[in-house]
């Protein structure tokens, strides 16, 4: 490391010594707020909306103001050009946006409101909503907005490989694993919420027809999007079939392992995990 590099770090690190001292409570502790992604409020909604909770009171009697509390929690967090970050200061985010937007019009949002419009301009500029991303996909395709033709399939057999294949749950990490175990589950059920026609978002699809079809890559043509497009085509296939001989097997031995992991707490340490449970 040369001198110069000392001189800028050496300050740099004192500064950082002395600003944590500062904000060190008088109990010798450090309290801070945690701040999360967007899509907690979001994904926390349209969970409500997906399960018919929309106007059922909470675990411990709230009522639905406190859904109007989260949707204001939301509003404050949607950016200056219209869109929603995935995090606190991040850039916009598009499976962001499309959810906050679907969240906030499902509340009673206007659509022709400055910010709802403000959205759906951010939405439409990056691909629009068939061009999310796949947890935003699942929540649409659960409220009826979008086929579950173009929701990648995750087989429940996953569960059933030996421990030395690479596709094992186990073989990623805690909120991979936790994630791909709960959604083969969902995208081989397909639990589906039929919206009012008042409801949809049709206004956030640039191509319409994209709502049947798989989501596109950057190379359509290269051997791995064909090598994943054939594999979600014919797990789509024999979905219709009923999966294959052991998906009964499988679905049963997912479902222990999602009820034996929420009962010690770990579900990948993620909300949206927890939610699709």
């Amino acid at each position: 490391m040369n001198a110069v590099a000392t001189d800028r770090i050496e300050p740099a690190l004192r500064r950082g010594v002395g600003a944590l001292r500062h904000l060190q409570r008088s109990d010798g502790s450090w309290c801070g707020r945690i701040e999360g992604s967007s899509t907690l409020e979001s994904d926390y909604l349209l969970m409500k909306f997906i399960l018919h909770q929309e106007s059922v009171p909470l675990a411990d009697d709230r009522g639905r103001n406190t859904l109007d509390r989260i949707a204001a929690g939301l509003r404050s967090q949607q950016r200056g050009d219209g869109a929603w970050g995935a995090g606190p200061g991040s850039g916009p985010d598009l499976g962001a946006t499309v959810k906050g937007y679907l969240a906030l019009k499902l509340m009673g949002d206007d659509p022709d409101a400055d910010h709802m419009r403000a959205a759906r301009k951010s939405v439409l500029a990056r691909g629009g909503a068939e061009s999310s991303d796949h947890a935003t996909r699942i929540h649409l395709a659960c409220l009826g907005l979008l086929s579950w033709n173009a929701v990648a399939s995750i087989p429940p057999e996953i569960i059933l490989l030996p421990d030395w294949s690479v596709l094992r749950a186990e073989h990623t990490g805690a909120w991979s694993r936790a994630m791909l175990q709960i959604l083969s589950v969902v995208t081989t059920r397909r639990p589906t919420r039929k919206l009012p026609a008042e409801s949809g978002i049709g206004e956030l699809f640039v191509d319409p027809l994209k709502r049947d079809r798989p989501p596109g890559s950057s190379d359509p043509s290269g051997a791995g999007t064909l090598l994943r497009r054939g594999i979600d085509r014919g797990l789509k296939i024999l979905h219709v079939f009923g999966g294959t001989p052991l998906r009964g097997i499988a679905l049963r031995r997912t479902v222990d392992w999602m009820l034996r992991t929420a009962s010690q707490g770990d579900v990948g340490g993620h909300f949206a995990s927890a939610a699709f449970l």
